[in-house]
């Protein structure tokens, strides 16, 4: 049986330490989904289109075979239940991250108890890198080519 993990994000932009979590998830499980989450709201406030957030993972992944990408609207759990996973792979930063992480596991556990929340940390290098961050230093021309995977950006700076 297959050991299937899911790790969903927004990942606009993706950030070196999205790709930490991605490549240790990915040593840890035989299937990786890195999943876009679509927000339900009216009004999506993402930097990036769908498309393009898809076109960051593909270059960053692609030398990841047991990756799969996709994107998903609603409940993560429920498309983690719908691919069979043993997991829901979540990084985390700080205290603030963890509260919400823990808040987030109780639900998900609620719905699914066959899928549990695996919590890993990115490198210490990394470890205050967001994504929120890395779109302020994008607004005001800053430098934050440290902070995003080399594959991607030229990428970001000619969208």
């Amino acid at each position: 049986m297959k050991r299937i993990a899911v790790y969903p994000g927004s990942f606009d932009p993706l950030t070196i330490g999205h790709l930490e979590i991605i490549k240790k998830a990915a040593k840890l499980f035989d299937e990786l989904h890195v999943v876009i989450g679509i927000k339900n709201t009216k009004i999506d406030k993402s930097m990036f289109t769908l498309e393009q957030r898809l076109e960051m993972l593909q270059l960053v992944t692609k030398d990841i075979p047991n990756v799969i990408l996709n994107t998903h609207e609603g409940l993560i759990v429920d498309y983690a239940s719908k691919i069979n996973a043993i997991a829901l792979i979540r990084g985390i930063r700080n205290s603030r991250d963890f509260d919400y992480e823990i808040t987030q596991y109780h639900f998900n556990h609620e719905l699914n108890k066959n899928v549990e929340t695996i919590i890993l940390l990115p490198n210490a290098e990394s470890l205050y890198i967001s994504s929120s961050a890395v779109k302020e230093l994008m607004y005001f021309n800053a430098d934050y080519s440290k902070y995003v995977p080399k594959e991607i950006y030229e990428y970001i700076k000619n969208k």
